[in-house]
């Protein structure tokens, strides 16, 4: 049984934007994405933080920024218009109204439910999506409170 908190990314003018951190790690999911891809995929890293900033500075949650992977309330990032790319950054979205930024990873085959890797994280997000949603969590008293739940995902 894995534990989790979510903790705030970026507090804009539009919407606060938020992560999750699993199992006691003391950085969030983006965080490790980030770190993992930044020297090897710079600019789509780049792009996905500047993507980030203004999503909570100057649009709000908008469906442009996002595609549905076929599971309730987990998104993942559209990259580039113009560019391929292979890197996915996944995330738990409620309408406009909330964004919890997870892990993501290459995506090497024809859908993410064949990765082992992105499939993991798939599901990870939408237990956790799942969890909040029934247990009806207050997010933004979750992360102030530095609350941790136990619950299996």
């Amino acid at each position: 049984m894995k534990k989790f908190k979510i903790t705030s990314v970026y507090s804009g003018s539009k919407t606060e934007i938020y992560s999750v951190q699993i199992d006691g790690s003391e950085k969030s999911e983006f965080e490790k994405f980030i770190e993992r891809f930044s020297e090897t995929h710079r600019s789509d890293v780049n792009y996905l933080a500047d993507t980030v900033q203004k999503i909570a500075d100057i649009f709000g949650i908008r469906e442009q920024f996002f595609k549905p992977q076929g599971l309730d309330g987990v998104y993942r990032f559209i990259m580039h218009r113009d560019k391929k790319t292979s890197l996915r950054l996944y995330c738990i979205k409620w309408g406009s109204e909330l964004l919890i930024i997870g892990g993501g990873g290459i995506k090497e085959v024809r859908t993410w439910q064949e990765s082992h890797e992105l499939s993991k994280i798939v599901r990870e997000l939408s237990k956790i999506d799942k969890y909040l949603l029934d247990n009806k969590i207050d997010i933004k008293n979750a992360v102030k409170s530095n609350e941790i739940f136990d619950e299996g995902i």
